[in-house]
């Protein structure tokens, strides 16, 4: 399944950056771009969107402003605020409206793909689960970003995600898996998926080889060492 993005940024620079982050994504399709929040509502009434990349600066209707109508219009979509703005009245007021992340400009592309795992995860969370074991309900809690979030600075790793794989890989046991088969079964791209396996192996809790027998590019096969 594919989740449909929209860009409400004012600037093209940025709105193409943003443009190209979230193409890279294979579980993420790009509707269309805005370049103030007004025009972004009103396609909103009568078009879907799964999540929205949201500038705070921007004529006409900035992003609060757009956030307080969406939200009064009982529209629940995910955000993920892009914005220079670092004081902490801004920040308190943008994140009660339950946020996925928060972004500050400029950022680099791991700390943006990081957001778009959130998002994914979260995801993830709700289509597979219509009851939630306190586990489940502890890491749903987490995206609101009210819970405190444990995280692997030097690495740019989020410890959450990493015990999603973790899981994932114990379920599977002595399995050779791809980075293919784990993305798609645990909702991040294979480049996130890839990160998380290096570190694991760096930990020798997983171990790689490479399947030259798959008709075509060779595959890297991971495994996990009980």
């Amino acid at each position: 399944m594919k989740y449909k993005v929209i860009i409400v940024e004012d600037d093209p620079m940025v709105a193409s950056i943003n443009k190209q982050y979230v193409e890279r994504n294979s579980h993420l399709v790009l509707s269309d771009i805005f370049n103030n929040g007004k025009d972004a509502l009103l396609y909103l009434k009568s078009h879907q969107a799964d999540l929205i990349i949201l500038d705070m600066y921007m004529p006409i209707m900035d992003g609060k402003q757009f956030l307080k109508e969406l939200r009064s219009q009982g529209n629940n979509v995910d955000v993920i605020m892009v914005t220079a703005a670092t004081d902490i009245t801004s920040i308190r007021d943008l994140l009660s409206f339950g946020l996925v992340d928060y972004l500050v400009k400029p950022f680099e592309y791991s700390r943006f793909a990081q957001s778009l795992d959130r998002f994914l995860q979260k995801k993830n969370i709700i289509s597979q689960n219509r009851c939630l074991s306190q586990n489940q309900l502890d890491d749903y809690l987490s995206f609101s970003l009210t819970a405190e979030k444990e995280v692997l600075p030097s690495k740019g790793l989020q410890s959450k995600t990493l015990e999603s794989i973790r899981s994932y890989l114990k379920k599977h046991g002595d399995e050779p898996l791809t980075s293919e088969q784990i993305a798609d079964e645990v909702g991040l791209s294979r480049v996130t998926i890839r990160r998380y396996m290096n570190y694991l192996i760096e930990l020798k809790e997983v171990s790689s080889d490479i399947d030259y027998n798959t008709g075509g590019r060779p595959s890297i096969l991971y495994h996990y060492n009980r």
